[in-house]
């Protein structure tokens, strides 16, 4: 099916292209020539010719986009620049909206397990974490081969000053304190409390403030890719609780402290003030009070181990709170997942989920 694409000429950008990449310009006698570059989804760029842009089919094979036109001998050529991207996803019917029906409405869509159609601004999110989860791991240079713990925290996290040296401690005594235990938390999965006080480690079901978690964890989480892209609810972290921790065949805890070293702050976001008609603020309030147990390293290496067994929250069998139904977001999804992997039926994704299926319990908590 051909994609939903612009045309345009983009001189300057193509010869930057060019240049970039090292090939000349130039057909020969009648022969194409592409001029490529190494993108994220690895788009190809082709020379068009200058007259009837419409006629030239768009295929799609595998990860790569292939632009392709008969050129005869002695026809003049001007470059033209293909763009396809997650937000150019609108057809000439243009995207359905709220509970309309594509046949009825003329609109293009997939509508969610409740009868309603895609948001971009909400699908954004689940895109984003999955996209940031890819490139940090697989794509950085900086990151791509390093093995162990990576620390995530979002803009409205406020960090105590023990912070970094508390999840350190963490990840160390994560294999002998806590073998089943697949990541550290800053906080506790409710981000409401404080935390128990106790003279003793925690651990319970992963949060999503101040989370770390290594290679291993990774590699298990990126096998799960079709569960993550296809179920339907618009949460990142509801999509895990519900989805892929579950499919994991046990319980999937976290190793943190008694106290919380980080904490969400603010109102606004994307369920609150976010309404078109009004604006969200927050007037630079923040009610968090930092104290002196707070400014240093708190977490005892002698202390034993509480375990919440019974976790709480979003769990295997919840349905999901819908938003992600539309077919191409879910392949936009797994698209993110075969930017640095190839994740089909082939031989090589069978591999990758079969040996993250096997790590050792060991290699998770070192």
């Amino acid at each position: 099916m051909p994609l939903p694409c612009r045309f345009g000429p983009s001189e300057e950008l193509l010869e930057k292209i060019k240049a970039a990449s090292g090939v000349e310009g130039g057909s020969g006698e009648g022969r194409e020539k592409s001029w490529g570059a190494k993108f994220p989804r690895s788009w190809s760029i082709e020379t068009l010719p200058s007259k009837s842009p419409s006629s030239v089919a768009l295929e799609e094979k595998a990860s790569q986009v292939h632009l392709r036109s008969p050129i005869k001998k002695k026809e003049k050529r001007r470059p033209f620049l293909v763009f396809c991207s997650a937000t150019n996803m609108e057809s000439r019917r243009g995207d359905c909206k709220d509970k309309q029906d594509a046949q009825i409405d003329n609109c293009t869509g997939n509508p969610d397990q409740y009868g309603n159609h895609r948001s971009p601004r909400i699908v954004s999110l689940k895109h984003h974490w999955w996209w940031m989860m890819t490139t940090v791991w697989d794509g950085l240079v900086e990151t791509r081969r390093h093995q162990g713990h990576i620390l995530f925290i979002e803009e409205d996290h406020y960090i105590f000053p023990n912070a970094y040296r508390n999840i350190q401690i963490l990840t160390d005594l994560k294999q002998s304190k806590c073998p089943d235990c697949y990541a550290a938390n800053l906080a506790p999965s409710d981000v409401k409390a404080k935390g128990e006080g106790w003279e003793s480690l925690v651990a319970e079901k992963i949060g999503n403030v101040g989370y770390t978690f290594n290679r291993t964890v990774w590699r298990k989480i990126h096998a799960k890719a079709f569960e993550f892209c296809s179920f339907d609810d618009y949460n990142w972290d509801i999509t895990m609780w519900a989805a892929v921790y579950p499919s994991w065949g046990s319980h999937v805890y976290t190793l943190r402290g008694p106290r919380r070293s980080a904490a969400h702050f603010g109102k606004c976001g994307l369920h609150q003030g976010q309404e078109e008609d009004r604006s969200c603020i927050d007037n630079g309030k923040l009610d968090i009070t930092v104290e002196d147990a707070d400014k240093h390293p708190n977490i005892k290496t002698e202390w034993g181990l509480h375990v919440f067994e019974q976790q709480g929250g979003y769990q295997a069998g919840f349905r999901g709170w819908g938003g992600w139904g539309d077919k191409r977001d879910q392949q936009l999804c797994m698209s993110f997942a075969s930017m640095y992997h190839v994740v089909d039926s082939s031989h090589e994704a069978r591999s990758l989920k079969h040996k993250a299926m096997r790590q050792p319990t060991s290699e998770m908590s070192s």
